[in-house]
């Protein structure tokens, strides 16, 4: 075979996470690995049926995970020989952001070395591949791996606490582990704490140890609007009088938030809320809006402006429709199939009135930034058996749940 010689080095300056942990390499043709034979000392390596176009090589230093390439390092990886064929390489730090670089149009043949220098390398957010499309003016949106979550004690018994754009706050801030998972209370929903109690909403408080999903309008902790409020005074959320858009009441805006698809916290302003009119283009665009049920759980399913699945035969076929939550039907396994083609499943979870959960069957409804009055705020709003795509508006005390979303990064 062939040996590829990488020459890497980081960028320098300060915020460059510089610790390589892994680099993916992939081919629009021919093996990268897998099972090959050798017919003489002098013939060329020939793939035999068990081949991948996909070779992910790890790193490790001692007991890290990773190298540091601060200061620059060699890589050697070992290629079967091909004749003018483009390598991809993404390059991966520690917080899976990744460099991409190709090296193009290249021939390896058995028997040498390519050289490759490559030096500036900055570790960017991963490329998003799918997005949501939610003004006339194009502007495009990724959700959140889950519905927002608060807890006192990390789901332990000890307190904790978090970054915010003004310091440190108490409890932790977490985006749902599964797509499908809520808190509601005592006897529905399906979040359990460290201890493997159940959550519920209805003993929110400033000390539960579980975990907490519907939440006042505004409740992020800035200006002491907590998550834990309950309390029915309608002028104690937000601000009082103005939406929460591009503010600090806005959950995301505010809060440091540990993402488990990541495996990392992703800082402060990374997430927003949505505006009313925000959802309202979500819910209207054709064809890519249902509702459903994931894992039993009730809810409302869409799909990415850029859905073009390859889904294995015999798989539940998707239906643009909001008569029943049995229109679609997917198990979790089918569901991380969904997902990794970028589907959104936003459970049909509960409204909370003080420490009373309501509308236990029923509707799609969340959190937007959006206010209505004096007294109201607007949420995203789906009647399922109706087919209302639209917003409503409920008293800014009522727990909702909150889902996030940021800016596409896509090419």
């Amino acid at each position: 075979g062939a040996i590829l010689h990488l020459n890497l080095t980081a960028a320098s300056g300060s915020g460059v996470n510089a610790k390589m942990q892994r680099i993916e390499f992939t081919t629009n043709d021919g093996a990268l690995a897998g099972d090959f034979t050798v017919a003489s000392d002098l013939a060329t390596v020939t793939p035999t049926a068990s081949v991948t176009k996909k070779l992910v090589v790890n790193f490790a230093n001692g007991l890290n995970n990773y190298i540091d390439i601060s200061n620059g390092v060699d890589v050697y990886v070992f290629l079967p020989p091909m004749s003018s064929k483009d390598i991809t390489m993404k390059i991966f730090n520690t917080d899976d952001y990744y460099t991409e670089k190709t090296v193009a149009t290249t021939t390896f043949a058995r028997s040498n070395i390519y050289h490759n220098t490559l030096t500036g390398i900055d570790f960017s957010e991963k490329e998003d591949l799918y997005y949501y499309t939610v003004n006339d003016q194009g502007k495009k949106v990724v959700f959140s791996p889950g519905n927002l979550q608060w807890s006192a004690t990390n789901g332990g018994t000890s307190p904790t606490t978090h970054n915010t754009a003004e310091g440190e706050a108490a409890g932790t801030w977490r985006f749902a582990e599964h797509q499908w998972s809520y808190v509601g209370d005592n006897s529905y929903g399906n979040v359990y704490n460290n201890a493997n109690v159940k959550s519920d909403n209805a003993l929110i408080s400033q000390t539960y140890q579980g975990w907490i999903d519907l939440f006042g309008w505004g409740t992020s902790g800035f200006n002491s609007k907590y998550p834990y409020m309950k309390d029915k005074n309608v002028s104690i959320y937000g601000d009082g009088s103005n939406d929460i858009t591009n503010t600090y009441y806005d959950w995301g805006k505010y809060n440091d938030i540990y993402n488990p698809a990541k495996q990392r916290i992703d800082p402060y302003g990374t997430w927003y809320t949505l505006t009313s009119n925000e959802w309202v283009y979500l819910f209207h665009r054709r064809g890519k809006l249902g509702a459903a049920k994931v894992n039993d759980i009730k809810g409302i399913v869409m799909l990415p402006d850029n859905w073009n699945p390859t889904l294995p035969s015999g798989f539940p076929t998707f239906h643009d429709t909001q008569n029943s939550y049995a229109d679609n039907v997917y198990t979790a396994e089918q569901w991380a199939v969904m997902e990794q083609y970028g589907a959104v499943f936003i459970p049909a979870t509960y409204n909370r009135e003080g420490t009373t959960l309501v509308n236990k069957s029923s509707n799609f409804r969340i959190w937007s930034s959006t206010k209505s009055g004096s007294q109201q705020a607007m949420l995203g709003y789906i009647l399922v058996s109706g087919s209302t795509q639209s917003t409503t508006q409920d008293y800014r005390y009522l727990g909702e749940s909150v889902r996030l979303v940021r800016d596409y990064n896509g090419q």
